[in-house]
């Protein structure tokens, strides 16, 4: 992503814009749930967003986009570029400068994240089946269900 961004503000910097900034989320999530002991609801998803914001000629352009691979920089700066040239009149914008530094937050547990799908329905079904095995008057539940989920957040300016 870094490298991505890089990328951006260069195009950017090269297509005029005096001040950008960008924020990015990437994430992945896992659910599996388990109904009567077999896979009821199975879901996994990625996702990515780029926001890009610049100053150009004093105006604000902004643009998003869900890719980070071939033109997505190219686009973004042309798309940015405008709808900044669409706005008339107005307050100036004005972009935080940059400098300083945001911290850094470290939630990652590399046990769970190291599990893959088939461990993750297993584990499902077993705590079905330790359900089950609690009382012989449980004879079912809505569901058991393991999710599991991950993201990143880049801001820069």
């Amino acid at each position: 992503m870094k490298q991505f961004i890089e990328r951006l503000f260069q195009q950017a910097r090269a297509a005029g814009f005096d001040q950008c900034e960008v924020y990015a989320t990437q994430s992945d999530s896992f659910r599996v749930n388990i109904f009567n002991g077999e896979i009821d609801d199975y879901a996994v998803h990625e996702t990515l967003g780029v926001g890009f914001r610049g100053l150009v000629e004093g105006k604000l352009g902004y643009a998003y986009g869900e890719a980070t691979d071939g033109d997505a920089a190219a686009f973004l700066v042309n798309s940015a570029l405008q709808n900044a040239r669409l706005l008339t009149g107005g307050e100036p914008a004005l972009l935080y400068p940059g400098g300083g530094s945001y911290p850094a937050l470290d939630q990652d547990d590399a046990a769970v994240r190291a599990l893959d799908a088939r461990a993750k329905i297993d584990l499902a079904q077993e705590m079905y089946r330790a359900m089950r095995a609690c009382d012989p008057r449980i004879v079912s539940s809505r569901y058991c269900q393991v999710s599991t989920g991950a993201g990143h957040t880049w801001l820069y300016n």
